[in-house]
């Protein structure tokens, strides 16, 4: 799969970090919101935008904002996808000095990977 190449290398940061996206949405005019499919991605992007504004509101210098330029990406541009995750991508390559130092150091990282490995296997106790 494309990702996985993308991001083989990726570590997990030793912490929760606040990530945003900037969402441009455009809003339709009444005329143009003809379509419930087309009523829907406005809805949605009114709602996405919202929340980008809250998290981006939270940022704070412990984190790292990666802002792709997704021009007019819409979650129905189907045939932009890929487009968007390459875009995605520079975005992140281009803030990897900003992530590098949220990385770990290899023994910290494995230890990591085990934990969330023995989480997603071992059941959890009913009681």
């Amino acid at each position: 799969m494309r990702c996985r190449r993308h991001f083989a290398h990726w570590r997990p940061p030793p912490r929760p970090v606040r990530a945003s996206c900037c969402i441009r949405a455009i809003s339709l005019t009444r005329d143009k919101l003809s379509t419930v499919p087309i009523i829907s991605n406005q809805m949605l992007a009114i709602l996405i935008r919202r929340n980008s504004e809250l998290q981006r509101a939270a940022v704070t210098d412990r984190d790292v904002l990666i802002d792709p330029a997704l021009a007019n990406a819409s979650s129905f541009d189907f045939e932009r996808f890929a487009d968007s995750i390459d875009t995605g991508v520079a975005a992140a390559r281009a803030a990897a000095p900003s992530l590098a130092r949220l990385a770990l150091p290899s023994p910290q990282y494995q230890a990591y990977v085990d934990q969330r490995a023995r989480t997603r296997t071992e059941p959890r106790p009913v009681s």
